[in-house]
């Protein structure tokens, strides 16, 4: 992509990047582990397989908050070529340490970000308008990871414009963030408790897990945080992961 790429180019390019990541890593998580060797993990699954009716639903939602991020994604493009954002092409103007510390920065802060965000999505005068449609999936699937309200979808695409804006990234940086963004949504939404002792008391202790964020589409409350506990533990949203 370069300054004199048509518009329609920069959607194309932004579409097929965000649904591809979409389609590999929830569809990915589907056939590994709830079709490939689903009695492998059988003993572990939290709840069943929903209805086909609610996975098609989940996955039309996510094409069109796909459709959402794209928009965003060619605001950014554009930003950066107005001067806007501050994105830079070349390593070496910043370095590789700065490259792997800004991936850190922006995971933290998107998980800042998404906890208050996602508290307060949850207050009875915003939840229907902004929330709702991803709360249909009681038992949530890989495939809920994108499943928003527009609003929600919206809300959802500012992280990356806000980094920009915020401090210098770096196109492999960004790439980075994204793929461990849509990691550990497709994990959160698995429905299978991969890994129960690791998340009780071992190196996933501070990351969120399936059946904490399961807990929190059924009780509709608690466990707001998207990549890890310390929010919710340091304002006491908490609730039973175990």
């Amino acid at each position: 992509m370069n300054e004199t790429s048509s518009i329609f180019d920069v959607l194309w390019f932004q579409w097929i990047q965000t649904f591809a990541r979409y389609a590999i890593f929830a569809g990915g998580a589907y056939l590994l582990f709830w079709k490939q060797f689903h009695r492998r993990f059988m003993a572990r699954q939290l709840y069943p397989w929903p209805a086909k009716k609610q996975v098609l639903r989940e996955i039309l939602f996510s094409i069109r908050t796909t459709l959402v991020f794209i928009v965003a994604g060619a605001g950014g493009y554009y930003g950066v070529h107005a001067g806007i954002f501050k994105f830079y092409w070349k390593i070496e103007e910043h370095g590789w340490l700065w490259l792997g510390t800004s991936v850190v920065i922006l995971i933290l802060m998107h998980d800042t970000f998404f906890y208050w965000v996602h508290r307060w999505m949850h207050h009875p005068r915003i939840f229907k308008a902004v929330h709702r449609i991803h709360h249909e999936s009681l038992n949530p699937t890989p495939f809920t990871a994108l499943s928003f309200d527009l609003s929600e979808a919206l809300i959802q695409s500012l992280i990356i414009p806000l980094g920009m804006l915020l401090m210098p990234l770096h196109g492999i940086a960004i790439f980075a963030f994204l793929l461990f963004s849509i990691t550990t949504n497709v994990y959160g939404h698995l429905g299978i408790d991969l890994n129960r002792k690791a998340h009780q008391d071992g190196i996933l202790r501070f990351m969120t897990s399936p059946k904490g964020h399961a807990m929190h589409h059924q009780k509709f409350r608690g466990n707001y945080g998207l990549y890890f506990t310390w929010w919710d533990r340091w304002m006491g949203t908490e609730i039973d992961r175990n």
